[in-house]
């Protein structure tokens, strides 16, 4: 068995030395949020109506099967 030593120095001689990451400028500070207004508690929010059931679309009744055109001979 390999110590970790001689590991780390295997690993260091195969990879490539990493470039150096460019340092990212710090963002600016967001501002703060203004808080909203407080809503008026005097008005009471209206119930939402109930929504009214979807009625059953009506069965398509089946087509009646084409009567075959004569087909026209030219004599």
């Amino acid at each position: 068995m390999y110590t970790s030593l001689e590991v780390l120095i295997v690993l260091m001689t195969l990879t490539p030395p990493t470039p150096r990451i460019p340092r990212i400028p710090p963002t600016p500070p967001t501002p703060p949020i203004p808080p909203t207004p407080p809503t008026s508690a005097t008005t009471p929010t209206s119930p939402t109506p109930p929504i009214p059931p979807i009625p059953p679309t009506p069965s398509i009744p089946p087509i009646p099967p084409t009567s075959p055109t004569p087909s026209t001979y030219l004599v």
